[in-house]
């Protein structure tokens, strides 16, 4: 039994030794000098390279191009320009210039639009009504508190007007009705 002991630690010793014997290569720095560098050879030079031939540095140069007729020479520059551009476009409409109904006080209002064919109150607002060829306009009346008196805060279109800016375009056509 003292034999089968030993056998079965010497493989794990052995097995040690091998690992400390490999780790030591790892770190193994020699105790020499390194070797002396070699001789400095002359330096190199780059050879420059041949130049072209002269065949093949000048090209021929491109054919210039064709005289034009005379008829196209003969027109100054101002009219050339002009001849090729098409004609500008016409300019657009002119837009209706905006009415400003917001702000104004009774009479203002009535001075502008005229006496309204219907007037009723939807608290707390008068609503004044005007008629206009292919549109109707309500008109909203508030009481402001500081001066006492009633002023347009907003205004409403209806009938054959659309788009975004058909409140003013039925205002404008009540307007231009009432000037006649």
């Amino acid at each position: 039994m003292i034999g089968q002991r030993n056998t079965s630690l010497a493989a794990p010793l052995a097995f040690i030794a091998l690992l400390f014997l490999l780790a030591s290569c790892d770190t193994y720095e020699p105790t020499s000098a390194p070797p002396a560098p070699a001789p400095a050879s002359a330096p190199i030079v780059a050879e420059p390279e041949p130049e072209p031939a002269a065949a093949e540095v000048a090209q021929p140069a491109p054919p210039l191009p064709k005289a034009k007729p005379a008829e196209v020479a003969a027109i100054p520059a101002q009219q050339k320009v002009e001849a090729v551009l098409p004609p500008p476009p016409p300019p657009p409409p002119e837009a209706p210039a905006m009415v400003k109904l917001i702000g104004l006080g009774e009479a203002e209002t009535l001075a502008l639009l005229g006496t309204p064919y219907e007037q009723r109150e939807v608290a707390p607002a008068k609503v004044w009504d005007y008629a206009a060829t292919g549109c109707r306009l309500e008109v909203f009346l508030y009481l402001d508190v500081a001066s006492n008196s009633f002023h347009v805060l907003q205004y409403r279109a209806s009938g054959d007007v659309s788009g975004s800016e058909a409140s003013q375009r039925c205002l404008k056509r009540v307007v231009d009705e009432r000037r006649g």
